[in-house]
């Protein structure tokens, strides 16, 4: 079945193990942490979705490397997460609300479609706006607006 496996990029500690077992989930739960880039991104590019449950979350490069993937995301609506997932890319929950979490994972994981059409959107924003290029030449049109004040500012001197 679809949703028979959950894999944790991460370790678990001895009392989410314990809560596994009294729940009779250790065969459908797995945690892998140390795996090298490649197979990381081939088990990103793999799932039906990206969780990120965050309480709190900066840029969020796990979302990212998700959308690049053609991931689609469901996370905690904190830090960046509103931003990077923005465009249909994914789904925004409130912050420590786990039925929230709960069911719109579960609604993206019984709509293939809709899992299709999330990363579509998720690779075109990722390529477009976070791949190495996006970023170099955001950086240079930065550099460019900034040497056209300072002209700007030089001739507006001289002027004066």
């Amino acid at each position: 079945d679809a949703w028979s496996e959950l894999i944790i990029v991460g370790t678990a500690s001895e009392r989410t193990q314990k809560s596994l077992a009294d729940a009779g989930l250790l065969d459908r739960v797995s945690f892998r942490s140390g795996i090298p880039d490649e197979e990381l991104a081939a088990l990103i590019g793999s799932a039906q979705a990206l969780v990120v449950p965050s309480r709190y979350e900066g840029f969020s490069l796990p979302a990212v490397e998700a959308m690049a993937c053609g991931t689609p995301v469901v996370a905690s609506a904190v830090g960046a997460l509103p931003t990077l997932v923005s465009g249909g890319a994914g789904v925004l929950v409130p912050p420590n609300d786990p039925v929230a979490l709960a069911n719109s994972l579960t609604e993206v994981l019984a709509s293939p479609s809709r899992r299709a059409a999330m990363g579509d959107a998720g690779r075109r924003r990722a390529v477009e706006t976070y791949s190495w290029r996006a970023v170099a030449e955001q950086t240079a049109e930065l550099y460019r607006h900034v040497i056209r004040a300072r002209s700007q500012q030089g001739t507006n001197k001289e002027n004066n």
